[in-house]
């Protein structure tokens, strides 16, 4: 019966078959869409808001916290550790956590673990130039639409991606201006850095 009518309304089977697709599109076209999450997202102001609040957060429950003390060394104690810092102070505390480079943690944990810190010197870092660029939107012959480009591993380029950084962080940026984040530097290209 269905083909019967599509046959007596628009002359073939397949003419009705056509029209349907033609109308489903057009409906599909003129619903409203969901709106999609971006698929980047961060703190409003910077996800140094993140460390405001844990910093915040740490203090008010009563935790000692020191900014710019270097540490020396961390030495094992029958309560938990003792730290010796760079201005002479030593602290002690119940847990030590070391967010630090690897080559930094392979000094301080090299009297108490020799093998690990000997894994931890021979992790390579590569210097990385970062450059941030502002243009007027009205000097780009054409909008870009992106959120950049990453160079194919392999190229001897020295460039390594290009971020558009208001593209991808719009609060971060006046709408006539694009904002890039150009990285540069790899172990063939040190000398720029």
């Amino acid at each position: 019966e269905r083909f019967l009518h599509l046959e007596q309304a628009h002359g073939s089977v397949l003419k009705g078959m056509r029209a349907m697709q033609r109308a489903a599109r057009a409906a599909k076209q003129a619903a409203p869409q969901p709106q999609k999450p971006p698929p980047f997202i961060t703190l409003q102001g910077g996800l140094g808001e993140l460390i405001d609040a844990l910093l915040a957060r740490l203090r008010n429950d009563g935790v000692d916290v020191l900014l710019d003390a270097g540490v020396e060394a961390v030495d094992k104690t029958e309560d938990g550790y003792a730290l010796r810092l760079s201005d002479h102070r030593s602290i002690n505390a119940d847990v030590v956590v070391l967010a630090v480079p690897a080559f930094a943690m392979a000094r301080l944990i090299a009297p108490h673990d020799s093998a690990s810190a000997a894994t931890l010197q021979n992790v390579n870092y590569i210097d990385v130039a970062t450059i941030a660029l502002a243009y007027p939107v009205s000097a780009m012959r054409r909008p870009f639409d992106g959120f950049g480009i990453v160079a194919p591993a392999g190229k001897s380029s020295a460039l390594l991606a290009c971020e558009v950084v208001s593209n991808k962080w719009p609060q971060r940026a006046n709408a006539n201006e694009m904002l890039l984040r150009v990285f540069a530097g790899s172990h063939a290209n040190a000398s720029i850095v």
